[in-house]
């Protein structure tokens, strides 16, 4: 129990929703760290192709992968080649090769394009591989091909280049990262909400431990203190009326000393038995100590609860041949109402000395404390 005698503050109902709600805003959080890990790790893969995007365009000097026409060939995640076919003939020579070259692929290969020395060497037919002819962002590979008699014909012209940038809805979108990211969301949504449940419940079970009488099954003293004091607060602010009932037996020692501690443990469960049994659904009845008890009567004024204390001790007394083999049972009871401007505290000495009274004037009876 916490410093000063006080318990940590009552468990709500339990309810499916704030499991839920925990659940969906773990897995809104998950997805949302796992949409922007996906996007830093698209934007890092990238960034290095981009960068290495001269040796990505080797991987597109494959001239036995090419043939006649155009097509794209995905090198990577983010670089696309692409490749074409620009006939030029052997009749016109290196000169016709240029002319045929700068007139297809120019804006490729930026200003001065007629004068490009890998053209130039290519056309010439002194350069037989791929070659790239400019750096990038993009690149162009250029690589001749030729007849059975060995002419320069055609010229293979692929161009390499990145992919734009990819955004967060892209790297978001991409399959693999979907399947993930729904799977880790679900998993963290699920492991939160059981989580959660049983925190709930295993607060209230250990709330319920400490705050709950074991031998009695009222709440202890420090619970019903503490709910009587927001009762009365909220009766103050509010205009409503309250009314406590202190109770105890009558000469618990003689049962003990007569029957036993057992017998006067039963005798003590037997009045709190009749006394939550004798009052209103909604009242809060605790264990003070040892044999004393008091109620909680939201909303009721004295009369009514002078009468509910009435119904109590009656019962209480009819069985008291009968209870426990004959244990003769009484029990006497001070009755208060909350007064104008009244503490929870004055309001409970009131009470108290009306249960003296009642004890004074020979037990087994009800006294009301005068307002």
């Amino acid at each position: 129990m916490p410093a000063g005698g006080t318990l940590p503050p009552q468990p709500r109902r339990w309810s499916r929703s704030r499991p839920l709600i925990f659940a969906v805003i773990i897995s809104a959080i998950v997805l949302l760290a796992g949409i922007a890990a996906a996007y830093l790790e698209a934007v890092a893969v990238w960034t290095r192709e981009s960068n290495d995007i001269t040796s990505m365009a080797r991987l597109a000097d494959d001239p036995d992968s090419l043939v006649d026409g155009q097509r794209s060939m995905q090198l990577s995640n983010y670089v696309v080649a692409t490749t074409q076919i620009v006939k030029h003939g052997a009749e016109g020579g290196s000169a016709g090769c240029i002319d045929r070259l700068v007139d297809r692929v120019g804006v490729l290969l930026g200003p001065n394009a007629a004068t490009n020395p890998a053209i130039e060497t290519l056309c010439e037919q002194k350069q037989t591989v791929g070659h790239i002819v400019n750096e990038s962002p993009r690149l162009v590979v250029l690589r001749p091909r030729f007849d059975e008699r060995g002419d320069h014909i055609a010229t293979e012209v692929t161009v390499v280049e990145t992919e734009p940038r990819p955004d967060v809805l892209d790297a978001a979108l991409a399959p693999s990262v979907v399947v993930a990211l729904v799977a880790l969301t679900l998993i963290a949504g699920l492991a939160t909400y059981l989580v959660t449940v049983r925190n709930q419940r295993r607060y209230a079970a250990l709330w319920e431990a400490a705050s709950v009488d074991g031998l009695t099954g009222c709440v202890r003293r420090e619970v019903f203190l503490g709910t009587l004091a927001g009762a009365v607060a909220e009766a103050r602010s509010a205009g409503g009326r309250l009314s406590v009932l202190v109770l105890d037996l009558d000469d618990l020692k003689a049962i003990n000393d007569r029957h036993g501690h057992a017998a006067g443990d039963t005798a003590i469960r037997h009045v709190a038995s009749e006394l939550r049994r004798g009052l209103r659904t909604n009242d809060i009845v605790g264990r003070l100590g040892g044999d004393e008890f008091a109620a909680l009567m939201t909303g009721a004024p004295l009369a009514e609860a002078i009468t509910a204390a009435e119904r109590v001790r009656a019962a209480i007394a009819a069985t008291r041949e009968g209870a426990d083999a004959g244990v003769a049972v009484t029990v006497s009871i001070g009755v208060a109402e909350l007064g104008a401007e009244e503490t929870a505290e004055a309001l409970m000495d009131r009470a108290d000395a009306a249960l003296y009274a009642a004890k004074e004037a020979d037990r087994n009876r009800v006294a009301p404390s005068p307002g």
